[in-house]
């Protein structure tokens, strides 16, 4: 079933969507800020709460890590992840050290204050998986398999764009 927002921002409801109205790429969008708000009430029911906590799990799941590969892996642009990732380094969550491939760049890891930010969100974040899976009417690995191949989809399209030439918007 699709789902479109309800019209009261005070209900944040959620309402079957027009069929008019469906789009595929339109119902993922609205997907990721959903996802933020289960994981911010669970982690701030946690007293686990910090800033960036997918950037650092992610750090903490591909470490050592560059920020190129970051960049692919989140799906961001580099600015956006240099970024957040200074304030991760502000925090102390994270440190750079020199890539051992590359002496050009570096690569990122978790410090023992990262890991300790992390182990304490864990219970919040299979809670917050745990009501998902609850929710779901098809088994989770075909949700993650989609979720995936939509990933895919979505980077090949990205990269098709890059090879079309420019042209100026106003033309």
């Amino acid at each position: 079933m699709q789902y479109g927002i309800g019209s009261s921002a005070e209900e944040r409801t959620i309402s079957p969507m027009e069929p008019r109205h469906r789009s595929f790429l339109l119902t993922a969008w609205t997907t990721a800020p959903r996802i933020e708000q289960l994981m911010r009430r669970e982690l701030e029911a946690a007293d686990a709460d910090t800033p960036q906590f997918a950037l650092l799990t992610a750090i903490h799941l591909l470490e050592p890590v560059t920020p190129k590969r970051l960049v692919t892996e989140m799906g961001m642009p580099p600015a956006t992840i240099s970024d957040r990732l200074r304030e991760l380094f502000e925090l102390g969550h994270i440190r750079r050290e020199p890539n051992p491939e590359d002496g050009r760049s570096y690569v990122i890891t978790t410090t023992a204050a990262g890991r300790r930010t992390l182990d304490h969100a864990e219970k919040a974040v299979w809670r917050a998986r745990e009501a998902v899976e609850r929710e779901l009417d098809v088994p989770v690995p075909d949700v993650e398999l989609a979720v995936e191949r939509l990933n895919r989809a979505l980077d090949a399209a990205l990269a098709g764009k890059r090879d079309r030439p420019r042209r100026h918007r106003y033309a």
